[in-house]
């Protein structure tokens, strides 16, 4: 997490990179397990550290994870929006969350698992990915779709009026020095 957010936080870089594509790329930590009671302290410290402000940094935390121990979740999850830091469900729809603990959750965005999107055009996959952005727009939180390769793909997320979208049809991951060069 020190290096991405040390990244994150190097002056042109950061400047430079659109908040709209900042959602979902930088992923310093991703949660497999619940964190420990200290994590909340051990981000707070790394941002200082490296003087990312909180507001740039995005957490994602997969669905099943959520759902070990969800009351400590939550309150893992309050003191980081306290402090500023994002925090997104990643791989969302294929775990086992209940969606009255969804309710609880204090997160920014909802990631919409690429199974869902990676399907045939015809393929009820996309009724499920409608689902899912009209429950982030009723949580008051953003959707994005994950794995978009195709132009069909990202046409039909802009049909159904999905927030954001991530996958090979923008970019491939890539590391610092070359999103600097792209962005230049």
């Amino acid at each position: 997490m020190d290096a991405a957010c040390g990244v994150r936080a190097n002056g042109e870089l950061a400047a430079a990179i659109p908040r709209s594509l900042t959602h979902g790329e930088c992923e310093p930590f991703r949660a497999t397990s619940p964190p420990p009671p200290i994590f909340v302290e051990e981000v707070s410290q790394v941002l200082a550290e490296t003087g990312l402000p909180p507001d740039r940094l995005k957490l994602e935390v997969t669905e099943t994870t959520l759902m070990q121990d969800a009351d400590a979740q939550v309150n893992i999850l309050r003191k980081l929006r306290d402090i500023g830091v994002g925090v997104a469900i990643d791989d969302f729809g294929t775990g086992y969350s209940s969606l009255s603990y969804l309710q609880r959750f204090p997160i920014d965005s909802l990631k919409i698992d690429r199974s869902f999107v990676a399907h045939d055009y015809a393929d009820n996959s996309w009724e499920i990915v409608r689902m899912i952005i009209a429950l982030a727009r009723d949580k008051r939180v953003l959707a994005v779709a994950e794995g978009v390769e195709a132009a069909g793909q990202h046409s039909r997320l802009c049909e159904m009026g999905c927030d954001l979208a991530q996958g090979y049809l923008y970019a491939q991951p890539l590391e610092a020095d070359m999103a600097e060069r792209m962005l230049a």
